[in-house]
């Protein structure tokens, strides 16, 4: 059985999406076995390779397209680059959250036959023909869309995958009660814990006691499962969303800092600047130019 390690997406309780790519090759094997609650649409592109749905292992080749519901542990391993044009390696992702999916269908009569099906799904899908090709062209443009177009194009690509018929159902429906799935359930508790919560203080005895632990145990179990501390899973979090409250608002940074859960903003901008490499002023004005 294989480690599964727990991802956090980092999608904030202001969004419902988040969208990365990977426009070169340098090196990419592949991600470690992991597993987060979003559900996801993945797409590679000029690569050969094997992938691990929980414990069913395919190769592909040239391309792959794969819908994940959430919850279920995956990975991916490219073997080869196959080069075509001038495209050399083209690896993107998008996570979503099941409640963006859960509203459009009880919002919009329309969607709901659509939002019922992905809601459903208990296996992932891996996406062929047309339905696959929609997704290939449309992720090589997603990066240059604005947040708004981009809900919108992932709306459309669930839409014409569930109309085309265009899949297969891969992989096992459930993991196993093993070590590694009780750790990422009580990280999913973790999880939610943080996204709703970021913005205060947040005692370790706290997160402890959600998954009913004793704070030594949960300190070592969460390490384990995570690879970082629970202080510093917390900070990265804070992190990521005020860099998007960097990129999308006039606040202050100062304003920002207190709203991410920083009581000292000299603090929050040296902690900021470790990161990122720039302080929070430099972030803000070089995403704006």
């Amino acid at each position: 059985m294989r480690k599964i390690v727990n991802e956090n997406t980092f999608i904030d309780d202001n969004s419902t999406l988040s969208f990365g790519c990977d426009n070169e090759y340098s090196g990419y094997q592949g991600y470690e076995y992991h597993v987060h609650p979003e559900m996801e649409l993945m797409a590679m592109d000029c690569v050969n390779g094997s992938r691990m749905i929980n414990e069913h292992i395919e190769q592909f080749e040239n391309n792959d397209v794969i819908f994940i519901p959430g919850g279920i542990p995956h990975g991916w391993k490219v073997d080869e680059v196959v080069p075509r044009g001038d495209k050399v390696f083209f690896n993107s992702w998008t996570h979503f959250k099941r409640g963006l999916i859960s509203r459009m269908g009880s919002s919009f009569p329309e969607f709901k036959n659509v939002a019922d099906f992905y809601l459903n799904l208990k296996q992932a899908l891996k996406i062929t023909g047309p339905a696959a090709q929609k997704v290939l062209q449309l992720f090589h443009k997603f990066q240059n869309f604005s947040e708004p177009l981009k809900l919108c194009q992932l709306l459309t690509l669930l839409t014409t995958i569930y109309d085309n018929k265009d899949y297969e159902l891969i992989g096992s429906p459930a993991v196993n009660e093993t070590d590694d799935s009780r750790a990422h359930n009580r990280f999913f508790a973790i999880n939610r814990l943080v996204t709703e919560n970021y913005s205060r203080h947040i005692p370790l005895s706290e997160a402890a006691s959600v998954v009913g632990m004793n704070p030594t145990a949960f300190c070592n179990a969460f390490k384990a499962s995570t690879g970082m501390t629970f202080v510093r899973f917390l900070t990265l979090y804070r992190l990521q969303v005020a860099a998007r409250l960097l990129r999308s608002t006039d606040l202050y940074v100062s304003q920002v800092a207190y709203h991410v859960g920083f009581s000292d903003a000299p603090h929050f901008t040296r902690v900021f600047t470790r990161e990122f490499k720039m302080s929070p002023t430099q972030y803000r004005n070089t995403k704006h130019d």
